[in-house]
């Protein structure tokens, strides 16, 4: 057995809540009910040498069973904390540390400041059960005991989101919770288990054009049909005419209340087989909506992905999932059952198959392989002819001193692609795999498998490959919504290459994570490739990058007519987004108002903007440089612009006559009277000083009224 050490320290006068080791303080943070050790973040190594020793010698007597110590007070920071602390996170990018505790408040604490919290987070009617800090999202999740989830903003404090137990209605006491930024989900357990998902609505201020109302998850390209078909999170299928753009028809359950993860067409394109978390396969006429038939496999795992496969004339249906096994059908229609069970496991696949969960299935009909590739980064190339395996793969970290966490998800390969064009070439590389780590790496099959090239399309990584139809263009979307499109042409067909291919275009198709690409051919001599994304749009783009526009947009395009596409423009939330503004922009945009105002308006939002993006092929010119500029409230108030008039000196009043002691002509006589006096009445313009104070430059209403009949006007202001 290995030689352990370990010391007790005396830290809190309570029992311990939680504990956690962050190696970026090099210190264990632990929290108690004890308000006046609420929180203790305690270094692990004394602040010199001789404490060192100390805490050595100190180390052996624990050992042999002596009481606990107490650390030095240089070792260690308190915080006093009303009611104690029940739970709390830590963040190393924004240097916070979140607590929470029996009185209900949710406290934002610098670590090195333990006199009071920057900030008080209120609202919870119960205890905080739970808090995550989200760096990706700039989020902050808290649950209180009454499972009550809010979520806030980590910069400005503001509660984003709250929703109660009357909107998620999990049922019973709460045991532990876990929040999963990859699927952006929270995961509560009570007498069993629940699931909130995240659904974000984003950028509804600048009315982008959404295909569907929750996030996509596939499309598939008909060639025969010119046809788009779409799915999305909600288990709605939408079938979109290619050549306009517009809408044909829709139906919703697809499986349910299951999500659809998984499509294909069979080998005649006239059926579209599904797959879904609810672990079910089905066979549709797309054309109508109807369910032909239900393929159930063993378990009712979640279906991840599936592929139509032909051997030797023989046509079937393969599927895999988080069942972590091959699942084969017989694709035929001469069945006249509704349901259908899938063939028995290959021997190998039981014996040697996956341990993890399989994430994409490929195959190539040239050489009847089959791969596969599992969350802990093994690839798995098996005979589709006899199911025994023909080789086994997996990428090398890129640094040997860190290697892959597969608890992060760091290993996990997301996408495989077979380049079926390059045919049986042995020393070709003929396989692209998405993953370790958002590398893409080429790999050759034979002689026991080798890495041909691998390399990074950017600092986020690639998410979702495709390839088009002859192998030569390979489409890479990352989590942030860029694109990028390589000529792989002869890449990696006679040897290794240490470059990546060359670029054949990038740029940013949506906002949020890409989720699948669809290659489109056979229309007019050009190629086009479709993306979906988590931000609820599916977009068309030609093979250089160019915006066609967005499935669900008012506006008919015309796939043959160049001038009906939306190019030079981009979408309106790409444009909104901030990490689209250039450098330049955004320095002059964040600089004081001072040295705003000495610059010509004009050379802000023309010569900068113009120079910036015709570096960059000018895609944003038209509506960057004609966007206004920066509103300055300098300058009189909107009153003082007004005009104002000035009356003239009212002419004297008169007694009214009494009506009874005149004759009916001196009536008359002095209504003429009062015609003209109202007559005489003129208007002189009067413009106020800026900086005097006066009666008339303040806003007022005159009220004008003939008394008596006598012509006289009685003004009176509010």
């Amino acid at each position: 057995m290995a030689d352990v050490r370990y010391a007790r320290w005396e830290v809190h006068r309570d029992w311990v809540v939680e504990l956690k080791y962050e190696d970026h303080l090099r210190s264990i943070i632990s929290c108690s009910n004890d308000p006046s050790t609420g929180i203790v973040i305690g270094n692990v190594v004394g602040s010199t040498n001789v404490e060192s020793a100390l805490r050595e010698n100190a180390m052996k007597r624990c050992a042999q069973g002596s009481s606990a110590r107490k650390r030095l007070s240089a070792d260690q920071t308190v915080f006093y904390v009303y009611k104690g602390v029940k739970t709390f996170a830590y963040s190393e990018s924004y240097n916070i540390l979140v607590t929470g505790g029996m009185d209900r408040l949710v406290r934002i604490w610098n670590p090195y400041v333990n006199t009071k919290p920057t900030a008080l987070l209120r609202g919870h009617n119960g205890p905080i059960f739970y808090l995550y800090i989200c760096d990706r999202e700039q989020r902050i999740y808290s649950i209180s005991t009454d499972k009550t989830v809010k979520v806030w903003d980590a910069q400005d404090h503001s509660q984003l989101c709250s929703v109660g137990m009357k909107s998620h209605m999990i049922q019973g006491e709460m045991t532990a919770v876990l929040y999963n930024e990859f699927t952006k989900a929270i995961a509560i357990t009570t007498d069993c288990l629940s699931v909130l998902n995240l659904r974000e609505h984003r950028y509804s201020h600048t009315e982008a054009t959404q295909t569907h109302r929750d996030a996509i998850h596939c499309i598939r390209y008909n060639p025969h049909f010119k046809q788009i078909v779409t799915a999305c999170n909600s288990s709605m299928i939408k079938v979109w005419d290619i050549e306009s753009g517009q809408h044909v028809f829709e139906y919703n359950n697809a499986h349910g209340t299951s999500a659809v993860t998984s499509m294909i067409f069979d080998s005649s394109g006239r059926r579209l087989v599904t797959g879904g978390r609810d672990g079910l396969l089905r066979i549709w006429n797309y054309n109508n909506g109807q369910c032909l038939r239900t393929l159930r496999k063993g378990s009712n795992e979640e279906v991840t992905c599936v592929i139509h496969v032909t051997v030797s004339k023989n046509k079937y249906i393969v599927c895999v999932g988080w069942d972590r096994r091959i699942n084969v059908f017989t694709d035929t229609t001469d069945s006249i059952h509704h349901e259908q069970h899938a063939l028995p496991h290959w021997v190998d696949d039981e014996r040697r198959g996956h341990t993890e969960d399989i994430l994409a299935v490929t195959a190539n009909s040239a050489t009847n392989h089959l791969a596969t590739s599992s969350y802990d980064g093994e690839i798995i190339i098996w005979s589709l002819v006899s199911g025994h395996i023909f080789c086994r793969l997996k990428a090398p970290a890129p640094d040997p001193k860190k290697p892959f966490d597969p608890m992060e998800g760091d290993a996990a390969v997301n996408t495989l692609v077979f380049l079926s064009a390059r045919g049986t070439t042995r020393r070709a590389a003929t396989l692209v795999a998405c993953g370790p780590a958002g590398y893409i790496h080429f790999w050759n099959i034979y002689k026991g498998g080798k890495v041909m090239s691998n390399f990074i399309p950017s600092n986020e990584g690639a998410n979702v490959l495709a390839v088009n139809s002859n192998n030569t263009v390979l489409a890479s979307g990352d989590v942030a919504g860029n694109v990028k499109l390589y000529n792989i042409s002869g890449y990696c067909t006679e040897g290794t290459e240490r470059a990546p291919p060359p670029v054949l275009s990038q740029f940013r198709a949506h906002t949020s994570t890409i989720k699948c690409f669809e290659f489109v051919s056979g229309l007019t001599q050009n190629e086009f490739l479709l993306s979906g994304s988590d931000d609820c749009s599916v977009r068309l783009w030609t093979g250089k990058g160019h915006y066609i526009g967005t499935l669900g947009q008012t506006t008919r395009w015309d796939i043959e007519d160049p001038e009906t596409y939306a190019h030079p423009r981009v979408p309106r939330d790409v444009l909104a987004e901030p990490i689209d503004i250039p450098e330049k922009v955004r320095q002059s945009i964040d600089s004081s108002p001072e040295q705003n105002n000495k610059n010509n308006k004009n050379d802000l939002h023309d010569v900068d903007l113009d120079m910036e993006y015709q570096e960059q092929e000018g895609t944003r010119l038209r509506h960057v440089k004609h966007k206004p500029g920066p509103k300055t409230h300098e300058g009189p108030a909107v009153y003082h612009s007004l005009p104002c008039f000035e009356l003239t000196d009212v002419p004297p009043s008169r007694q009214a006559p009494v009506i009874g002691s005149l004759d009916p002509l001196s009536i008359l006589d002095a209504v003429e009277i009062e015609s003209v006096a109202s007559e005489d009445l003129s208007l002189k313009p009067f413009t106020p000083k800026l900086g005097v104070k006066s009666r008339r430059s303040s806003p007022m209403t005159a009220k004008m009224k003939v008394a008596n009949g006598a012509g006289a006007i009685k003004t009176s202001y509010k």
